[in-house]
């Protein structure tokens, strides 16, 4: 090898043609849609993208059970993220994403939906008042709420998934900018 093709990485190291360093997280613009005209519109965003929606403060605790929530997931969570993943539904889906203090099921961050599958432990008094009050926060973040119940995922998925596709097609695209 010539010295002339080893490259300084900036860091101490050197490597061979080494390739340009990734942005930072939150360097760089986000590019939420394609216009009509075929040019791609974009935003710029100070500070993190717009899927970036945890509680920095606590992102490391959102992030671990985020994780450990994708790994057990309920019978009826795994039967709608496989109707809605890779944008099945024209729209990008994330499940067990954090917004704020709260990890959601699943979120289109984009169209600020927030979809929800209650559990048997939801009809718990205790329960309800929680998921009240969890609705009504992220209501007041800009975002709205579906609730749906495993046994509507797990006896009539097309319902469901057209309730949440037409939803989500009668949307603006907003983008998530975090307090």
């Amino acid at each position: 090898m010539k010295e002339s093709e080893v490259k300084s990485t900036g860091c101490g190291a050197n490597e061979v043609d080494a390739s340009p360093q990734p942005l930072s997280k939150g360097e760089g613009l986000y590019y939420p849609a394609d216009s009509a005209e075929g040019l791609c519109d974009f935003v710029a965003f100070e500070g993190r993208p717009p899927y970036e929606t945890g509680n920095k403060e606590i992102w490391g605790v959102l992030k671990y059970r985020a994780r450990e929530n994708r790994k057990l997931q309920t019978e009826a969570e795994g039967k709608l993220w496989q109707s809605v993943r890779a944008s099945k539904l024209g729209h990008k889906i994330r499940r067990q994403h954090p917004i704020d203090i709260y990890i959601v099921d699943f979120t289109c961050v984009i169209k600020r939906v927030i979809i929800e599958i209650d559990g048997g432990y939801h009809l718990d008094s205790e329960q309800i008042q929680s998921d009240n009050e969890r609705t009504f926060y992220l209501e007041q973040k800009g975002f709205t709420v579906l609730r749906f119940t495993n046994a509507d995922v797990e006896n009539d998925l097309q319902t469901v998934t057209s309730k949440i596709k037409n939803l989500l097609d009668s949307l603006p695209d907003i983008p998530y900018v975090a307090d």
